[in-house]
């Protein structure tokens, strides 16, 4: 679904005047707020409707997805593992966020899903902003998760997991 900037002004305004009118519901219409606000189309549908003036494109909000549940599976893999030295000093084994500055588009929606959605709330609370643009060195590791078979993605073995990690630092 598309929507013009003046389309979604106005249903933030109503949202606004809903959140008055029905404080129970306030939180929801704060969720949807905050989608129109920052152009989230991603989670239009869930709105039935749906502002900062670019959208981030679905594409773009697929790749945090599948940034965060890929380093879901590598949490869960150093935790199944702990004495793995090799995986556990590896300098791409955590999460460490977008950069504020060149990645802020990627920030601000993964701040969206994590503290509005409340989805991947091992990072609720978290430092998201890594001050170091990551978007092309988590392309290469989410291409080499992507490119395993999609029953291991979530359980990752330590091959797969090396895999992915050792992406990080390549050049292609």
């Amino acid at each position: 679904m598309k929507l013009s900037v003046a389309e979604r002004l106005t249903l933030i305004n109503q949202y606004e005047i809903r959140k008055l009118l029905e404080p129970a519901e306030a939180k929801s219409f704060e969720e949807r707020i905050c989608i129109l606000r920052n152009g989230y189309p991603f989670y239009y549908d869930e709105l039935d409707h749906s502002l900062n003036k670019t959208e981030f494109s679905e594409q773009d909000s697929l790749f945090v997805l599948n940034v965060l549940a890929m380093f879901s599976a590598i949490t869960d893999f150093k935790r199944r593992n702990p004495s793995d030295e090799e995986i556990h000093s590896h300098f791409f084994n955590k999460f460490y966020g977008f950069d504020g500055n060149e990645e802020a588009r990627f920030l601000e929606f993964t701040e969206f899903i994590i503290e509005v959605k409340g989805c991947w709330k091992e990072y609720a609370g978290t430092a998201l902003n890594s001050h170091s643009p990551m978007v092309e060195i988590y392309k290469k590791m989410v291409n080499a998760w992507l490119a395993l078979p999609s029953q291991s993605r979530g359980n990752l073995d330590r091959n797969a997991m090396l895999t992915v990690l050792k992406a990080s630092i390549s050049n292609v």
